[in-house]
């Protein structure tokens, strides 16, 4: 797939270009509506001091072999981020920020990205990300040292049980004042006892998990809470594949669909605390804080190097310039 020099209004169109005015008008003020069309991304105020950061990160996707070869952020996304927290935070304003890829996968502006969640940490309670189709969080840290915890990136799963596992959403508790969040509640649907179900004319039911304050041992869903919990499975009485948070870790992972021993409680760890795990002991001995860390610089998903890109882009602009403009 290879987007245009204006895919911010091509590709945007093609998904968002049926939102009608009351649909708009409905959920999202006018320049949010104008953003999304344009680009499909935009921000909006959730409730006072509260506001939500929606970024179409499907622009910077590793199989985007235009933005990779020209390093361009096509539709200035990241210049037009950067005023929208910088907005909020004069504001004394609050962000969530939602994102549909999980930061790594899109490894191309992955560097901007941790740039200027860094620049706003002191106004970014979380991140929220989609794309895995599993249940998983991560620390990210200052940029500076590494290990100062800022935020925690949370990915809760998905409604589709893509990959074999069971359908599943998530329901955070937040604090009305600070909007910091407080807990969440996992919610899955067993597939197969609703299939057996259904065939028998049934009610279909959707289980949950205790709240993940409880089954974690955790005061909050802070980063210090999540760093904490992340380095109990490498270090502790909570380092074995036994241990009670570790099991319900797991589960959550593979949305009760696989058995938890199909997961590695190590490597697991170690993702969860980001770039911050090459300084810990544990990770950095076994060589597992690298699992998961996307691909080198200059390189794309299909191992192509971005000097091959450029050539690609260029032969196209010669050959079928319809495509890149």
């Amino acid at each position: 797939q290879i987007y245009s020099r204006n895919c911010a209004n091509d590709s945007a169109r093609v998904f968002f270009g049926d939102f009608d005015g009351d649909l708009v008008g409905r959920w999202l003020a006018d320049d949010a509506g104008k953003t999304l069309k344009y680009g499909g991304f935009y921000q909006t105020r959730l409730a006072p001091k509260l506001r939500a950061l929606n970024l179409h990160t499907t622009l910077f996707n590793k199989q985007d072999w235009y933005y990779q070869a020209n390093r361009t952020d096509l539709a200035g996304q990241m210049d037009w981020a950067r005023d929208v927290l910088y907005q909020a935070r004069e504001r004394g304003e609050k962000v969530y920020v939602l994102h549909h890829h999980p930061q790594g996968s899109f490894d191309m502006l992955n560097g901007e990205f941790l740039d200027l969640m860094d620049q706003f940490s002191d106004v970014i309670i979380a991140t929220f990300a989609g794309h895995a189709h599993t249940t998983f969080f991560n620390v990210h840290y200052d940029l500076k040292t590494k290990r100062t915890p800022l935020y925690a990136q949370l990915v809760p799963g998905s409604g589709t049980p893509d990959s074999y596992l069971n359908p599943t959403f998530r329901v955070y508790k937040y604090n009305t004042t600070s909007y910091d969040l407080l807990d969440y509640t996992q919610y899955y649907l067993n597939l197969t006892e609703a299939n057996r179900n259904f065939t028998k004319g049934e009610p279909i039911t959707w289980s949950t998990d205790a709240p993940a304050t409880e089954i974690f041992g955790i005061s909050d869903l802070s980063a210090k809470s999540f760093d904490a919990l992340a380095k109990s499975w490498l270090r502790g009485p909570n380092a074995t594949d036994d241990s009670a948070t570790w099991l319900a870790y797991a589960e959550q992972i593979t949305r009760h669909c696989q058995p938890p021993s199909t997961r590695d409680r190590l490597k697991e760890a170690c993702k969860a605390l980001s770039y911050s795990a090459q300084f810990d002991p544990t990770c950095a001995s076994t060589g597992a804080w690298k699992e998961g860390r996307g691909n080198p610089p200059g390189s794309t998903q299909f191992g192509v190097p971005a000097e091959v890109m450029s050539e690609v882009v260029r032969a196209l602009a010669q050959h079928a310039p319809q495509y890149l403009s």
